[in-house]
């Protein structure tokens, strides 16, 4: 019964959002993508809770479509609304909120507590959690690393 619950859920979701384009998501307010996924959210769809979340994350981060290392600069703090979101759609048994959270914090800037939440979804099981930290951590040590490598060549003698 649950499943039936989720799989209409989840095609009613999709049927108002089929014909609309990443761009309608992001700009328009005729078809309020945010809106719709919010609504589906609230009925128990983790998969529109997701979306939701991302579309509230681009909105409550000013700069986002910018520089996003400058967004660091900024000191923000983490939005309330977001972080009950996340927590939300771990509750509907989705531990990507683990990540999308993680994400969050490591845009804002938040780099441990962005590792704490990955450690914790990688607890849960959430492959993008432990996918997530691996790339930070050898981005960061890519970061390190001497620009152009020393390269003494033997002169001939």
């Amino acid at each position: 019964v649950e499943a039936q619950k989720r799989a209409a859920l989840l095609a009613g979701y999709y049927d108002k959002t089929k014909n609309m384009s990443g761009l309608d998501a992001l700009f328009s307010n005729t078809n309020d993508y945010t809106k719709i996924s919010e609504d589906f959210c609230n009925q128990g769809l983790a998969k529109a809770c997701l979306n939701a979340f991302g579309l509230k994350m681009m909105e409550y981060t000013p700069g986002f479509f910018g520089d996003l290392e400058k967004i660091k600069d900024k000191k923000l703090k983490p939005h309330p609304e977001l972080i009950a979101l996340s927590k939300k759609i771990i509750d509907l048994g989705e531990t990507e909120g683990y990540n999308v959270l993680g994400a969050y914090y490591h845009l804002l800037g938040l780099r441990e507590k962005a590792f704490e939440t990955w450690k914790e979804g990688e607890k849960n099981g959430d492959p993008a959690s432990m996918m997530s930290m691996g790339l930070i951590e050898v981005g960061e040590e890519m970061d390190k690393a001497p620009k152009s490598p020393s390269i003494k060549k033997k002169k001939k003698k």
